[in-house]
């Protein structure tokens, strides 16, 4: 990442700048607001493969109890099984438990890094979302393909 880019509008962005030492840095700042049963919290890390075996790939997708019925109402998801996600009630996750008192917030790191993983090389810089979803993710891996001669001198190695 060369120059610091921003995308999204104050409620939800995602932003790539520039890091000293070559080092690439993931933050995801959840938030689902003060009426939620999910709490509002902050992942960061430096990434490393042990890192990334550790902290986020145990982490599970999360949802709201209403989504969760809304889902299977239209017989979505009937071979999963309660510890394969994260259902929330009013208080809290339902018949589970969380693996992290942080696990949401990386979780949404996690679908973060392998929305960058979409590239289709190595990306160094610092990258901070605030209530950023795939959508946004994948729009800032589109802006930095277009700003960078050299991915696509690597896509075109690969």
């Amino acid at each position: 990442v060369e120059e610091a880019i921003r995308l999204g509008d104050r409620d939800s962005w995602i932003e790539a700048r520039p890091v000293c030492g070559g080092q690439p840095l993931f933050e995801y700042q959840l938030d689902y607001g003060p009426e939620s049963p999910i709490v509002p919290r902050t992942c960061a890390m430096q990434l490393s493969p042990d890192a990334f075996r550790r902290e986020l790939a145990p982490c599970r997708t999360f949802m709201l109890k209403a989504e969760a019925d809304w889902l299977v109402a239209r017989g979505i998801g009937r071979r999963t099984r309660i510890q394969d996600l994260l259902i929330y009630g009013a208080d809290g996750p339902i018949d589970n438990h969380e693996r992290f008192p942080d696990e949401c917030a990386r979780h949404k790191l996690l679908d973060m890094v392998g929305d960058l993983t979409l590239a289709g090389c190595d990306l160094v810089g610092a990258f901070t979302a605030h209530r950023s979803g795939h959508r946004l993710n994948a729009e800032l891996v589109r802006v930095l393909a277009s700003r960078s001669e050299g991915m696509d001198r690597q896509k075109r190695c690969a």
